[in-house]
This record gives C-alpha cells, structure tokens and sequence, in this order.
C-alpha cells in the first residue's frame, strides 16, 4: 500500500498563474521551482497569448533567491504588475496580476484560497487570452457518450457472487479511503484523489474544482474554484467549459464526452501547442442535497481514451471525496470552535487572576505571597486558617493558580453548607438509583477535580463518617461512587479552609487526628483585617475601581473623611465586608466622591463588648481552669446580650455553629423563663 502521508508543499515551492476569461479567473498554470515560465505570442512559449499589444517573447517568471519574480523581455508594450510598470526583474507577491495589454494573470501560492479581486479592464470580457479561450456557446448540448449517477459495479447483480472485477474496484476504493483518511488538509485530501485517478484512469490532466462554503447548495459554473489539479506532462490545465459543467452541476451525474474535438463547445488548444482533448470526463462531488463541485478530468492521447470504466470510477472516487470533504470541514469547524474555547478560557483566567489577586504591602501580606510561591510549587496538602471573610478562598485560588496543576479545574466544596448524605455525594457522586431521588449518575467534585485542585471551605464541619472515606482518598486510595461497585482512582490536591479550632475539636473527638495530620502539611493563616490596617485604602481603592466599572457609576474615590472612617472601622466581617461596603456606597453614592456620610457601616463593627471588670472588682483568686473561665465567661457573655448566640459569638470572636458546640459540651442550655 502507498504511503498515505502527503508531503505538504511550502509556499515557495508552490505557484500558480491563473487567466482571467473576461468572468471568472479560470485556467491554472503550475510553476516549479528550476523552471523558467515563459510568456508571449509565439507557439514556443509555455503561455501562448493572442493578443496584439503582446510581444512574440514578452516576459518570463521564474524563482530565485526564495522569491517569485518576473522579468520583462524587452517586449515593445511593456509588462505591468498591479498597473505599475516593470523594467528588468520585479518580485511578485501571492494575490499579484500581471498585465500584458489586455490580458491577465494572476499569481497565487494556493489554489483553496487565492483571494484575487477581478482585475481592472475597461471592458471586461471582449479580450480574452488563448489559454483561457473556449470556443463561443451556441447553446447546444454536447455529445456525451455516457452519463450515470450510480458506478454500475457497485448495483446489486441479483444475489450473484460479485465478479473480480467488483472486487478489484473494491479494493482499489478501500485503499483510497485509507489514503483520505490520513489527510489532514483540504490540500492533502485532493491531491490524494489525483494521484489515485491517475494511477487508476488514462487521465492525461485532472483538477478538482469546490465551491466556496457561501455558494447555494446548486451552485453555477462561476461559483467554482480550481483548487487542485495535476498534469502528467506539466500541462497547463483548461477549466472545463461551462455547458458541460451546468449539465453536470443541474442533474447531477457523471459524463463521459468522446472526440471533444469535433465539437465546438468542448474543443481548446493547450497553452504549448495544437494539442486537442480526445475524451473529457466530469462527475459531481454530491453530499445529501448540496453539490460541493465536481472532478474534471480529461485525455489527450488518442490511442488512450477515457472510457466508461473511467467514468464509474471516478463517479465512486467523487462520493468517497463528498464524504471527507464534508468530514474535514466538520473537524475544522471543531477545531475552530475548540481554539476559539480555549483563547476565551485563557482570556478568562487572566481576567480572574487580575481581579482575584492578593491586594495590600503589609509586612502580613508580602510574607503570605512569598510564602505561597514556596507552597504552590509542590503538590503538598494545605491548611487555611482565619477568620470569615479574611480570603480563604482567595487565597486557595492563588495556590491553584501558581502550581502545576493551574490548566486543570478548580472546585469548591462548602462542607458546612450540606448535612452528612448531600455531602458524601456531593464529594464522591452516586450512581443512578443509589437512593431515593438519584434519578441518574452524578459526578463527584472529586472526579470533577481531577487533575486540580479542590478547596474544602469549612473542613471542621465535615462528620466523622465522611472525614474516614476521605481520609482514603487523600492516601491514594480509590473511591466507589455511592451505590457503585467500580473503583475511581484520581489525582487531586486539597486546600482545605477552617475558622474553626482543630485543635480542639480532635480533643473533643469530633474531629479526626490521622486526618487532621494529613491536612496539616503545610498551614496559612490569613490574618484579620482589623491586623493590617494600612490596606484598607489599597483595597478600597480597589474595589471601587471594581464596581465602577460593573454599575458604570462616574466615582473618582474617596474624601479624607470617608477614607478615615474606612481604616477606624473594625471590619468584624473582614475583606468580604468592606467589599459589600464598597459595592453598597458605589450603588448609592451620587457624587464623584464618597463622603463619609455615604457609607454605610454595620453596627456589629461599633458595637461595645461587655464590660471589663476592673480588677478591684474581680474578688478573691480562684483556682479555675482554662475550661471553666472559657464557661463562665460564655454564660457571661449570654447573659449580657440576653442569650442572643448571634451577638455572642461575635462578641466572643467565634462562629455560632462553635458556641453551640461549647455549650453542648458544657451541657448549658438556655435557662427557662417565667
């Protein structure tokens, strides 16, 4: 079997000169590399034209020094490249057309997409070279000896055992479609097709003429465009006439003409002598209800015609074309859409790296960036500690985005935001019916995170169940989906974030000591904001800039008096607050300025603490341990606000869900009242 890799020629090795017959840019003429083209009236020239403002040896093209040039003969009229004089040698340039009285000639690097505008004549169409001349229509049909729509060795032969020669041409087509397969260009594909067909008919020159992806699904003869073609002798090629063409195009079938020659419509003179084309064979490349454009091939050997075994192979040849034409463009529309994809999720990240990037120049800040440059580089398992608000998650993104694993996914798990049975699913998916309501397979944000990072916010609330499966996980060990059987394996690195003491709860048992340990590999602690005051203007700042820009509101920033009450503020809520701060004063603000009394501030930031005792007032010593202050100070502080949990735990500095848990474990419950 013939290799099926097809060298891809460069643009240096691959020119063409197209002549323009008063419509369309119609005949092509290769140019090679080592060969010189030569133009003019006399029959020894390779381009012979007919026209009385050429000289009999006018001009030649040729390649040298990795260029493209034309060179004036001294011809008496002169040569012209885009209607610019020439003297001596000039370069020409894909998309450039050479002019020689009224004559045209295009060059082009590529035949799939040449891009040449139709040249400027004054009356286009009433001069037309002797490469590109057909002889006039008289509106009659010509002589064709056959025409079909089906290769008749493909037709079913009543139940009889196909012949050898069905088998033949089986075989022959299996090993072109091989060949097509392993083309990767339309370039590829089409040269593919001509070698086969010269390898496989008499065909003297052959081309592939396509219609460009806008025409209609019933093009017209102007609509298509060679784009390959091939000659055994390096014969230019003459584009087949255009009533043969619409007969092919408008009933869509494959036809065989004998003896051109004899007939007006078909008959032509090559480019290097009195040469006539003896049989010509043209099929359409059909797909469904669209006509791509059509195979054109064509015998000048008299003793060698073109005959109907021709005609059916290429008919099958051209259905095999339609299908990887079609394939190819599919793939290439794909592959289009996935490059487009991939530069929108470029540009994506980029913009949310811009906008998620760790802001301030405390002394807290810089050694928190150093410090996660060191942690990003390994795939080590982190611990985040802080407070709500202080930018857990911000700072988990920034990890991700600085490691290995930045192109993979990125996935977040709230562990305290589900019960014990949405969170094991939620992690580690389930399979269709493995509970009630599961109406079909969930992927768990384990598989989701496959190859990246997974940030687990609020790891402490996470029940001893699911803290033993995932202390698996995090060990190597496969998973099974909920209600599965079939081992998961993958490859993910954890971020978890608490505000929460762990300490403490694997104390009290609730939370797991061999995964504690494992989660605490390497540990951050984002500090409050109320500790690195010096930002707030930076952030501010910053997220003014943001909103601005989201609500289109015209803020050029903050008085001296809003920007005093910023850093004074004792931000409870941390950078998540003076965010939603920012976000409120930009809705509402109506000058180009915020004013302090433009911001609103929450009051859980002004709000007294209970009282200090003065020591004078404290008593005698007693011998309490650390526990017992912790209770009473608790139940204090419940009294104080009326046992409102909420404004306790923010007067303790600790979560609800952690008051609760200490007064579980105190056994203290709220006292009945009257």
């Amino acid at each position: 079997m013939p290799d099926p890799e097809v060298p891809v020629l460069s643009a240096d090795e691959m020119a063409f000169l197209l002549t323009w017959d008063g419509t369309i840019w119609r005949d092509v003429v290769r140019l090679r590399l080592g060969q010189m083209t030569t133009i003019g009236r006399s029959a020894t020239n390779r381009i012979v034209l007919q026209d009385d403002a050429c000289s009999r040896n006018h001009c030649e093209v040729f390649h040298s020094g990795g260029e493209w040039r034309v060179r004036d003969l001294g011809s008496r009229n002169g040569t012209n490249i885009n209607a610019h004089r020439v003297s001596g040698d000039a370069v020409i340039e894909s998309g450039d057309v050479i002019g020689i009285g009224d004559c045209r000639l295009a060059f082009t690097n590529s035949l799939e997409s040449p891009q040449i505008p139709p040249p400027d004549i004054a009356t286009p169409g009433d001069h037309v070279t002797s490469a590109t001349a057909t002889a006039v229509s008289t509106g009659l049909e010509p002589s064709i000896l056959h025409r079909t729509t089906m290769p008749e060795f493909l037709t079913t032969n009543n139940g009889q055992r196909p012949d050898a020669n069905y088998a033949s041409e089986l075989t022959k087509l299996y090993r072109l479609g091989l060949e097509m397969g392993a083309a990767r260009t339309r370039q590829q594909l089409t040269e593919v097709v001509l070698t086969n067909l010269a390898r496989e008919t008499a065909v003297s020159i052959s081309a592939i003429l396509l219609a460009g992806q806008d025409a209609s699904p019933q093009p017209g003869p102007a609509d298509l465009q060679v784009v390959a073609y091939d000659s055994r002798k390096d014969q230019a090629y003459r584009r087949v006439s255009d009533n043969l063409s619409r007969i092919v195009l408008s009933k869509r079938e494959a036809i065989l003409a004998r003896d051109v020659g004899d007939h007006s419509q078909l008959s032509f003179f090559d480019s290097l002598g009195e040469l006539k084309a003896v049989s010509v064979i043209c099929a359409p490349i059909v797909s469904l209800d669209r006509v791509l454009g059509l195979i054109h091939l064509y015998s000048t050997n008299p003793d060698n015609p073109l005959d109907k075994h021709d005609l059916e192979f290429t008919l099958a040849v051209s259905n095999q074309l339609a299908v990887s034409l079609l394939l190819l463009q599919e793939r290439d529309s794909l592959q289009t859409g996935l490059t487009q994809a991939r530069h929108e999720n470029r540009t994506l990240r980029a913009q949310l790296t811009e906008e998620q990037k760790l802001i301030g120049e405390t002394s807290s800040v810089i050694d928190l960036r150093e410090r996660l440059t060191l942690i990003a580089e390994t795939d080590a398992s982190v611990l985040i500690r802080g407070e709500s608000g202080c930018g857990k998650e911000l700072i988990a993104r920034s990890i991700h985005q600085q490691s290995p694993r930045c192109n993979g996914p990125f996935v977040c798990v709230n562990c305290a935001a589900l019960n014990e049975s949405l969170l094991e699913s939620e992690l580690f998916g389930h399979e269709k019916g493995a509970f009630t309501g599961a109406i079909e397979r969930k992927i768990g944000r384990f598989e989701q995170a496959d190859g990246g990072t997974l940030f687990l916010d609020e790891v402490g609330e996470m029940s001893p169940a699911i803290q033993a499966k995932f202390l698996r996980v995090l060990e190597g060990a496969a998973f099974e989906r909920i209600g599965g059987r079939k081992p998961i394996p993958v490859n993910v690195r954890i971020v978890a974030a608490t505000n929460r003491d762990l300490e403490e709860a694997v104390e009290d048992g609730d939370f797991r000591k061999d995964l504690y340990f494992r989660l605490q590999v390497a540990e951050i602690t984002a500090s409050p904001l109320r500790e690195r005051r010096d930002d707030i203007e930076l952030l501010a700042n910053a997220f003014l800039q943001k909103f601005v820009r989201k609500i289109g509101r015209v803020i050029k920033g903050f008085t001296p008096d809003a920007m005093e009450l910023l850093k004074n503020y004792k931000w409870p809520g941390n950078v998540r607050e003076l965010q939603n701060t920012i976000e409120r004063t930009v809705i509402l603000c109506r000058n180009e300025l915020i004013r302090a009394t433009d911001i609103q501030l929450s009051s859980l930031g002004s709000r007294a603490s209970a009282p200090a005792m003065d020591r004078s007032e404290m008593g005698e010593y007693r011998e309490l341990s650390m526990a017992d202050v912790e209770e009473e100070h608790i139940l204090a502080t419940l009294e104080y606000t009326g046992w409102n949990k909420s404004k306790a735990s923010q007067i303790l500095g600790i979560e609800r869900s952690t008051l609760d848990r200490k007064l579980k474990r105190y056994h203290v419950s709220k006292p009945l009242t009257d």
